[in-house]
């Protein structure tokens, strides 16, 4: 994210992207460490976060050869 001008629409949806990113880490952790019906929420944030990738990767940046992608950051709330 370091890489995209601050508060633009790809800043935006990459920041989005690690929200979701960071909370699917968050909702596995849970599951995986003693609450186990929580992984059914891990997989729904599985598919949203696909769908999330996927228009990142719709936007180009640099020349018309290159797109955006994800950072996969650990975003946490502050």
């Amino acid at each position: 994210m370091a890489n995209y001008p601050h508060d633009s629409m790809l800043w935006r949806k990459a920041h989005a992207f690690n929200r979701s990113y960071t909370d699917l880490l968050d909702e596995l952790h849970t599951a995986l460490n003693g609450n186990p019906k929580r992984l059914n929420q891990s997989v729904a944030g599985m598919y949203d976060l696909r769908q999330q990738a996927v228009e990142l990767m719709k936007i180009p940046v640099g020349d018309e050869e290159m797109t955006a992608g994800p950072s996969f950051e650990y975003v946490p709330l502050s």
